[in-house]
């Protein structure tokens, strides 16, 4: 199964980690276009100004959102984050959400 998983940039690690996992089970998994900066710097999640740039420039939106189509299944990987329990952002709400794809929706 092609499975894109979505989450806060905030959690970058622990979304590949899930990517390794699913492949050991035999799945293609995809990480986010733009994952990459998270990977590398921690806190770039938190320069909202560079993020905003750079997903602008890459056109980081559209690609993801290009990803979702193209897969079987998206699973959302979330976790607590300064004592916020869950980060639920645009994939879930009805607005042009990842529902309107007609995608198998995991939550972890």
């Amino acid at each position: 199964m092609k499975i894109m998983i979505c989450g806060s940039m905030a959690f970058a690690k622990d979304m590949v980690r899930v990517k390794n996992q699913l492949a050991k089970m035999g799945h293609q998994a995809n990480l986010p276009h733009g994952t990459e900066p998270h990977l590398k710097d921690k806190e770039f999640v938190d320069k909202l100004d560079d993020n905003y740039e750079y997903c602008i420039k890459n056109n980081i939106m559209k690609k993801c959102f290009d990803q979702v189509a193209e897969s079987d299944a998206v699973l959302f990987k979330f976790r607590k984050k300064r004592n916020i329990g869950v980060y639920r952002s645009f994939c879930i709400n009805g607005n042009g959400s990842c529902s309107s794809f007609k995608k198998k929706d995991f939550f972890i």
